[in-house]
């Protein structure tokens, strides 16, 4: 039975209600009302799949499996849906239902099997958000797979046959995407930055034949803008979005995106002065924290500076992720002992959310810095005197990858300070010990955390905050952001084929 006007309208105001909530990075009660959505009619394939997002978000797995399930039911459910459901099963200990959603991914899209087996190694669903598309059907890719996967491959090799692909007007952004993070797998890095290159100049020129309609494809075409290092044209995009797609809400969009951009450039003075026009009440807040300060980020890398006693000699140290004041003891000499900022990542807080509440309430700092409201709401139920405020970075998708913690948190402190700030224990992994003992708990595949995090734009947007004088840098980190960005690739090739350490070079 159909359901009747009045239901159908009801369904869309759930459907709407759910929306916002995301939004909010309240999953929740988003979860609630996709729930309340669904049963009044609004249940399509698409809101089953985001239903199982928002209960992923929650933790509650067995709601979210059931969810992905009906997800994929659907004739026409594309891949990213069973890889999101095999992503699941694998992280809640059921590789084997993980193993038959592949299979069955497989039997409905046999061209799409080179990108499943990346998500299946890597047992994530991130790479395929913008990779499920043409790309992977390719019949170049196999041919590209089989030669990279000889024994004796070598990256100029690689090099070479990019080159000889990179005008064909058939391989679109997906076909490029897909390589970067495959060569990567490879440890060769520096086609990777080739790859990379090649797909943003393909989501160029989509977005200047098709401007973007959503605030998601202004973001890409963005990011790829911020790649190619075509700066105007992103500018040139932001603002026939604002003129053309003229609601308030993509009109705010195109102010973050418009900040974003100008920070990517290095062009920071007047980011500063288009965040102090937008009169947000918590920026302000943070300005008037670290207004005349000198202020050091330390990063959980140990590089070998002894810099303890220069680190704590700063009016604000600000640290990451930090759960145990023993282990920041521990490191006193290399990289001081005092704590007055934290930024907390998604990750940390979803997996030691308990540990931190724990430390918070034994060692209270003067600023904490979450992810998301939903985290920040739950925090001041515990701990209502711990003052804290909401990550500011604003670069939604960094085209594939999310940009290292660091990336995003001197986006938020050059954004809001008025002296140059001062970084420490950063080494974009090149170094034998990527975190000091206690920071992460297991191992870590390099090539992964490398694409996943998009090590390039990392190092682009920090070089140009050094070039400019808004950081300041230890001699490990300086001598590395005074490369050029194809020596930098070359070293993490070199880093990624010696198991993990850089050979040395004359």
């Amino acid at each position: 039975m159909e359901p009747d006007e009045k239901t159908l309208k009801a369904a869309a105001r759930a459907y709407q209600k759910a929306r916002r909530y995301e939004k909010r990075f309240d999953y929740a009660n988003a979860a609630e009302w996709r729930r309340r959505a669904i049963r009044l009619g609004h249940d399509s394939p698409d809101s089953y799949a985001q239903l199982g997002v928002c209960l992923t978000r929650i933790e509650d797995y067995k709601g979210a499996a059931e969810a992905y399930q009906r997800s994929i039911d659907a004739e026409d459910a594309p891949l990213a849906r069973f890889t999101a459901y095999a992503f699941l099963l694998r992280r809640t200990g059921e590789p084997e239902r993980a193993e038959r959603i592949y299979q069955r991914a497989w039997e409905r899209f046999p061209c799409g099997r080179l990108a499943l087996e990346l998500g299946r190694e890597t047992q994530s669903s991130d790479v395929f958000l913008m990779m499920a598309g043409d790309g992977a059907r390719a019949p170049e890719l196999e041919a590209l797979r089989h030669a990279l996967g000889a024994r004796d491959a070598r990256e100029g090799d690689a090099i070479g046959m990019l080159a000889r692909l990179a005008d064909r007007p058939e391989l679109s952004a997906y076909f490029w995407l897909y390589l970067y993070a495959r060569l990567f797998r490879e440890k060769f890095a520096a086609a990777a930055l080739l790859a990379k290159r090649i797909a943003a100049e393909h989501v160029l020129a989509a977005a200047e034949d098709a401007p973007p309609q959503s605030v998601e494809e202004l973001h890409l075409a963005v990011a790829a803008a911020c790649y190619a290092e075509r700066f105007d044209t992103g500018h040139e995009l932001v603002s026939r979005f604002a003129a053309e797609q003229a609601t308030d809400e993509n009109r705010a969009a195109a102010l973050a995106v418009t900040l974003d951009l100008l920070m990517s450039e290095g062009r920071v003075d007047e980011a500063r002065r288009l965040l102090a026009d937008r009169g947000e009440a918590g920026d302000a807040a943070f300005r008037d924290m670290l207004r005349g300060k000198s202020c050091a980020i330390v990063g959980p890398a140990v590089t070998g500076v002894s810099a303890g006693a220069e680190i704590d000699a700063h009016d604000l140290v600000a640290r990451t992720n930090v759960t145990d004041q023993a282990l920041i003891e521990n490191n006193r000499a290399l990289a001081g002992a005092r704590t007055d900022i934290i930024f907390y990542g998604t990750g940390y807080v979803r997996s030691r959310a308990q540990k931190i509440l724990d430390y918070l309430a034994a060692h209270p700092a003067k600023l904490i810095v979450l992810r998301h409201p939903s985290t920040r709401r739950r925090f001041a139920k515990s701990l209502p005197e711990q003052p804290s405020r909401i990550w500011a970075s604003l670069k939604k998708r960094d085209f594939i990858g999310h940009g290292f913690a660091l990336r995003h948190i001197l986006h938020d402190l050059v954004l809001h300070a008025d002296r140059p700030v001062s970084v420490y224990g950063a080494d974009f992994y090149l170094g034998d010990q990527p975190h000091y003992a206690g920071y992460f708990d297991g191992g870590m595949d390099l090539w992964f955390e490398y694409a996943r995090h998009d090590v390039f734009d990392t190092f682009m947007f920090m070089k140009r905050l050094a070039d400019a004088g808004h950081i300041k840098c230890d001699p490990v980190l300086q001598a590395i952001l005074s490369e050029d960005i194809e020596h930098f690739a070359s070293r993490i090739s070199n880093r990624l084929e010696n198991d993990g350490r850089e050979r040395k070079v004359a």
